[in-house]
């Protein structure tokens, strides 16, 4: 995994209290980190980083969107920061959005929000859609010293909704939509602070993490019948083989009776892994689908038998039309 070893010892080193956070709207963001840096010096991102960047597609702007962008390709995780002088009140609030309300993208084009949308607010107004977009008002310039990271989790059904109804879908947009592993955040914006405090000496962790988590999702535990396999692949494989290949992905495996009980790590959780036939799926991947043989179904096959009085219209209906010419109305 990427080091964040600095940015914990500089984490562990900040006093004081967190960033004031409130999460009105809990179910539309299960998960928000805040982390505050002070000392950043904005500019151009180093070469390596600009270069990495644009051969992934990515439009290099400056130093601290280059390193959020850095750590949305190398993690998953959509990061946002906001310029800590332009947030009023000195508070963060996730919440829905009022009917009408209206905040301009970083794009330049306002929009207005209903209640279904998810906003990131300031004690006087939104300074972000959730999930989508920031707001022009509160992003990051040449002048920016002390920011606010944003690491989140949002409802993805809601971020697709609010994405498609705006006409807006953005790159963290394409990745909330899809159900995002709450577990990330806090490792993410970790590793962006790991690479500012690379990127800028004289900067550092000011705030201890802001961190609302309220209702962790409970680990997710499937049990596979060993012959499952075999059933649904067709393939006979030994049980070592199916133990080594599921913990070779991340799985924890322990043995029940006939069956594997199988623990799914965080980040396969999220909507990839549901049930058992997907553990199946996924050993099939790695055994290579053109080692499954081609068989035909085999299932049992009875005939259908007619009713005498439908038997009877039909040879009627024969007689009448064909022998005697007759046509038939209904």
């Amino acid at each position: 995994a990427p080091q964040v070893e600095a940015a914990e010892a500089a984490l562990e080193a900040a006093t004081g209290e967190p960033f004031p956070l409130r999460v009105d709207d809990p179910e539309g963001c299960p998960r928000y980190v805040g982390l505050v840096m002070e000392g950043v010096a904005n500019g151009q991102a180093p070469l390596r980083v600009r270069q990495r960047l644009e051969r992934l597609g990515v439009r290099s702007i400056d130093l601290l969107v280059d390193l959020s962008n850095w750590v949305l390709l190398e993690q998953g995780q959509p990061l946002h920061a906001f310029d800590l002088e332009k947030l009023g009140g000195g508070q963060i609030i996730v919440r829905r959005a009022k009917e009408g309300e209206r905040t301009k993208g970083l794009d330049e084009v306002e929009r207005a929000l209903g209640t279904e949308d998810i906003v990131i607010a300031d004690a006087e107004r939104p300074v972000a859609i959730a999930g989508i977009m920031g707001s022009l008002d509160s992003g990051m310039g040449p002048a920016t010293t002390r920011l606010l990271l944003e690491a989140a989790t949002f409802d993805a059904a809601r971020v697709r909704r609010t994405s498609a109804r705006l006409g807006l879908r953005t790159e963290a947009s394409s990745r909330f939509e899809k159900t995002l592993d709450p577990h990330l955040p806090r490792h993410a914006a970790l590793r962006f602070a790991e690479l500012v405090l690379e990127a800028c000496p004289g900067s550092r962790i000011a705030l201890p993490l802001a961190d609302a988590f309220p209702s962790p999702p409970e680990p997710l535990t499937l049990e596979m019948p060993l012959t499952l396999i075999r059933r649904r692949l067709g393939l006979r494989l030994p049980d070592t083989r199916v133990r080594r290949r599921l913990s070779g992905l991340g799985f924890e495996v322990k043995d029940h009776r006939n069956s594997l009980r199988v623990g799914v790590p965080s980040w396969r959780a999220a909507k990839d892994i549901e049930c058992p036939e997907d553990l199946v799926e996924e050993i099939g991947r790695l055994e290579g689908y053109g080692k499954i043989p081609a068989i035909a179904p085999v299932a049992p096959v009875t005939q259908t038998l007619v009713p005498p009085r439908r038997k009877l219209a039909r040879r009627l209906g024969a007689v009448l039309s064909l022998d005697l010419g007759y046509h038939e109305v209904a």
